[in-house]
């Protein structure tokens, strides 16, 4: 089955990198389904449908039936200045402010919970190096690979000073991110509170769901059109 919107052809080999950068609105499909859509390595729809256990038909059948919202900027053509302001004021902003808010709900709940929830235990020593992983990467990117990226507009698009070593470094950071977050969903059974938890509890994990959906949107962007387009301005 082959899916052809205005934007893209969609087929199983189709990457689903390629398919949320060209339809954003495919984006939530994926994320329902815990669909990878933002890895380093490109993953194939039919080969990232089978790992999520969903039936490919039906992912299919709902890109087809997806819009294409007239107004939202396309990323991959708009200035990467632009792309890098939204990147930092709607991602970094609210990763830097879901974290510490995150954190102190966290210890309040394996407080009182930890004793007969001994998973929260490795909840709390999985976020702990995430967080902090996440915060010093979020410093890189703003003080020294973003103004990097902001020069290619300038230059106008043949820029030779995004070096690929801190392209890489990002990357790998982002995969680091991702697979704990992999880890959070396992220890947490989805990020589902146990039926009589206390609305703490909840908010815990709701807001560990959240974040887990807003990061992979932000890794998305950066690993599968801002550093994509970088590395094409080192090209021409």
């Amino acid at each position: 089955m082959t899916v052809t919107t205005a934007l893209v052809e969609i087929t199983p080999g189709t990457t689903t990198g390629a398919i949320a950068a060209a339809l954003p609105a495919a984006i939530p499909v994926f994320q329902r389904r815990w669909i990878d859509f933002c890895g380093v390595r490109p993953v194939t729809l039919g080969d990232a449908v089978e790992r999520a256990s969903a039936h490919l038909d039906e992912v299919l059948g709902e890109l087809l039936a997806l819009p294409r919202d007239p107004f939202e900027p396309d990323w991959r053509t708009a200035p990467i200045g632009d792309l890098v302001e939204h990147i930092v004021s709607t991602h970094h902003e609210f990763t830097k402010n879901a974290m510490p808010a995150l954190w102190t709900l966290l210890r309040q709940v394996v407080a009182k919970h930890g004793d007969a929830q001994p998973e929260l235990h490795e909840i709390a020593r999985t976020i702990a190096p995430l967080f902090t992983e996440l915060g010093q990467h979020l410093v890189k990117e703003e003080r020294h690979l973003f103004p990097y990226l902001r020069g290619i507009d300038a230059a106008g698009g043949a820029h030779r000073g995004v070096p690929e070593a801190a392209l890489a470094m990002m990357e790998d950071e982002h995969t680091h991110a991702t697979e704990a977050f992999e880890r959070l969903r396992s220890l947490s059974n989805g990020f589902r509170a146990p039926e009589r938890a206390s609305d703490p509890y909840r908010s815990l994990y709701a807001g560990l769901a959240e974040l887990g959906r807003d990061l992979r949107i932000h890794i998305h962007l950066e690993n599968n059109i801002l550093f994509v387009r970088a590395r094409e301005s080192r090209r021409a």
